[in-house]
C-alpha cells in the first residue's frame, strides 16, 4: 500500500512542478550548470530536452524489456534473445514456487529494476514479494520524467541467469549508436559485483581517454568489437541517438535492451569536452523524436 501512495505523490508532483522546471533542476544540480533548453549543444542536454517531449512515446515499445523482444526477433532473430521463464504482472507464492533455482528479474518498464538470485534456497518469499511490490507500484516517467517510460504497464520478466565460470555476470556491451553508426562503446564489467568497472572504447576497440559514469578498468587494452558490429547496426538504424546493449556469453551474442536517455540524460563525462563532442553528433532541431527524420 505504501508503495502505491509513494507513486501516486509522485505523480501529483507533475501536476505541481512542469517537466521542464522539474529536469532543469535536476540537471544544474548534477552539472552546476543551467540547461540550454532553447538551443541545447551537449550530449546530456539533448537527452534531457528530448525525454520530456511527447515524441518521445514513440519508442515505448523498444524500451519495454518484454514488447522490444518482438521487435529483436523480427529485426535480427530469435537466437539472440535470452530465455524467459515468464512475465507477469503481480507476485505470488504459485510464480515463487515455480521459480528456477537461479535466475534474474527485470522490470520492464524502467530502470534500476534487477534482481538476481544465485540460490534459491536462501531466498526468502517475503522478501522478493515486497521487492516486487515496490516495482510494480513505480512508474519511471514520475521519477526521472523519461516520458517514454509514462504508458509502459508495470511488469517483470524472470530471465535465465547467465553467468560466468567464476560466478559474476557476463561483461556488458553498450553501443552508443549516432545517427545508425557506433561511435563509443562502454564495456561494463561485473555490473553487479563489488569490483564493478565501465571502459570505454571507440568503435574499433581502442581505449578512449574518458570516463563516462563508471570508473574504467585500468587493467584492460584495446579488444575485438568486429563481430557485434553488424547486430548492432541492425538495430540502431533507425534511430538518431540509441545504445544497443549487448552480452557475449559462451561464445554467443545476446541482446540486453535498448536506450535512448542513458542515465536519464545524467551521466557524468570526464573530461566534459566529450559530452559536447558527443552532442554534435545529431541534431534535434526539426524535431523531437528519437526516430531520424525522413
Amino acid at each position: 500500500m505504501r508503495y502505491k501512495i509513494k507513486n501516486a505523490m509522485q505523480k501529483m508532483k507533475t501536476l505541481i512542478i512542469d517537466d521542464r522546471t522539474y529536469v532543469g533542476e535536476k540537471y544544474q544540480t548534477k552539472f552546476g550548470k543551467k540547461l540550454n533548453f532553447h538551443a541545447p549543444e551537449t550530449f546530456n542536454e539533448k537527452l534531457n530536452v528530448m525525454k520530456i517531449d511527447d515524441a518521445a512515446m514513440e519508442v515505448s515499445r523498444y524500451v519495454d524489456k518484454y514488447t522490444v523482444r518482438e521487435h529483436i526477433r523480427e529485426r535480427i532473430g530469435e537466437q539472440y534473445l535470452v530465455e524467459i521463464y515468464g512475465v507477469y504482472d503481480y507476485f505470488n507464492r504459485e510464480i515463487f514456487d515455480r521459480l528456477p533455482n537461479q535466475f534474474i528479474i527485470k522490470g520492464v518498464h524502467g530502470v534500476s529494476m534487477n534482481f538476481i538470485c544465485k540460490d534459491k534456497t536462501q531466498l526468502k518469499y517475503n522478501d522478493l514479494a515486497k521487492k516486487l511490490d515496490k516495482w510494480l507500484n513505480r512508474n519511471a516517467y514520475y521519477v526521472s520524467r523519461e516520458k517514454q517510460y509514462k504508458n509502459i504497464q508495470p511488469k517483470y520478466i524472470v530471465e535465465k541467469l547467465m553467468q560466468t565460470e567464476d560466478g559474476k555476470s557476463p561483461d556488458d556491451y553498450k553501443f552508443h549508436c549516432f545517427n545508425g553508426k557506433i561511435e563509443f562503446v562502454s564495456v561494463a564489467s561485473s555490473r553487479f559485483d563489488d569490483d564493478y568497472t565501465f571502459t570505454n572504447y571507440d568503435p574499433d576497440g581502442n581505449i578512449l581517454p574518458f570516463s563516462y559514469n563508471g570508473p574504467p578498468n585500468e587493467k584492460v587494452s584495446k579488444i575485438d568489437l568486429s563481430a557485434f558490429k553488424q547486430v548492432v547496426e541492425a538495430l540502431a538504424q533507425d534511430f538518431k541517438f540509441v545504445r544497443v546493449d549487448l552480452y557475449s556469453f559462451q561464445g554467443e551474442i545476446k541482446f540486453g535492451e535498448l536506450t535512448f536517455t542513458p542515465f536519464g540524460g545524467m551521466g557524468l563525462f570526464t573530461p566534459e569536452s566529450f559530452d559536447l563532442s558527443y552532442g554534435k553528433l545529431f541534431n534535434i532541431n526539426s524535431k523531437k523524436s528519437f526516430f531520424k527524420d525522413l
